[in-house]
């Protein structure tokens, strides 16, 4: 339940807030595990791993005002959060401050540069703290001592907008105290423990321009993402996303739409626990779009044209990901 309202407020030079508050509830969260010989086969053993629940009361106002150079924005969030858990009658109750301020000067007409700096937080999940249980790969362990994590992040921005190209650069870093990793502790066991700091930094990037050719109207967009991540000894860390880029080019005629796209995922043999190797990898798709009314279209996607065989992520454990696939689409609006 939530509850929020916009305010103009005259009387401090024309700021704006925007305030809001709510509850959040997540009840009834359990997880079972059975062994049996076969589906229809008596359970050799049945049992609950998880049965937790979590409530969370917050309050957050964001302020900002519009100045002759630019837009100055500001902000706060408090929350209480409670997580028990019914199997080891045990509670959790954390109180936290989030908080953000930023700024967006504008160079020109069409160039502008922000800065962004806050201060976050994140509550242990319900599994982190009270799973215990086997996975795929073992036994996992919840602790139900976990800190909260606690990030001071900055991100600085430069954009561009024209008539018909747009650009967009970020640099960010998010320094984490207390980062929660999973920790392999033997071949078949793990458990989450708190790390004392995790540093992951990046750049995104996005550029877009819009032009005609041979009577069509064609827009071509490129974007990707580099990223780092490291704890407090230096050594790499779990779930860095290998550096991806995707350029598509899409061609718009009448009451039709195509495009097609391709993904590049780089190479990555950071030497990461449960996480292995992986190989470059390109990505080809193409898709068609038809209206026969405003209302009513039809679709064409093709994935993964060359049949491409890779697995989805670093993890150990990851699946290999889909071949070639064809999907035809229609979809009516009324």
């Amino acid at each position: 339940m939530h509850i929020s309202n916009t305010l103009a407020l005259a009387a401090a030079e024309d700021w704006a807030m925007y305030w809001r508050t709510g509850v959040d509830a997540r009840l009834g969260v359990q997880v079972d595990e059975r062994e049996a010989i076969s589906v229809a086969a008596p359970s050799v053993f049945d049992q609950r791993i998880l049965d937790a629940q979590q409530w969370e009361l917050y309050g957050a106002a964001d302020i900002s005002k519009r100045l002759s150079s630019g837009l100055l924005a500001a902000g706060t969030r408090l929350s209480s959060t409670t997580q028990s858990s019914n199997l080891s009658n045990s509670t959790e109750q954390e109180s936290g401050v989030s908080a953000f301020v930023g700024y967006r000067h504008a160079l020109s007409p069409t160039w502008a540069l922000s800065g962004y700096i806050s201060h976050g937080y994140r509550v242990p999940s319900l599994t982190e703290r009270f799973y215990r249980g086997e996975t795929p790969r073992g036994q996992v362990l919840g602790d139900p001592d976990l800190r909260s994590e606690h990030a001071n992040n900055v991100d600085v921005s430069l954009h561009y907008k024209a008539l018909s190209s747009a650009f967009y650069l970020s640099v960010f870093q998010h320094d984490i105290q207390h980062y929660i990793e999973q920790i392999t502790l033997s071949p078949s066991l793990q458990q989450y423990r708190n790390l004392d700091r995790a540093k992951i930094a990046g750049v995104n990037y996005q550029l877009s321009h819009k032009f005609s050719a041979v009577g069509f109207d064609v827009e071509l967009k490129l974007g990707g993402q580099w990223l780092t991540g490291e704890d407090n000894t230096g050594a790499p860390i779990a779930d860095i996303v290998p550096a991806q880029h995707r350029m598509s080019l899409s061609v718009y005629a009448g009451n039709s739409e195509g495009f097609v796209a391709l993904t590049h995922r780089s190479a990555s043999d950071d030497s990461v626990p449960g996480e292995l190797p992986t190989n470059s990898v390109n990505v080809l798709s193409i898709g068609y779009n038809y209206a026969l009314t405003p209302a009513w279209q039809l679709s064409l996607n093709v994935t993964n044209i060359t049949d491409a065989y890779y697995v989805t992520s670093r993890d150990d454990l990851a699946p290999y990901a889909r071949g070639q696939q064809w999907v035809f689409g229609t979809e009516y609006q009324f």
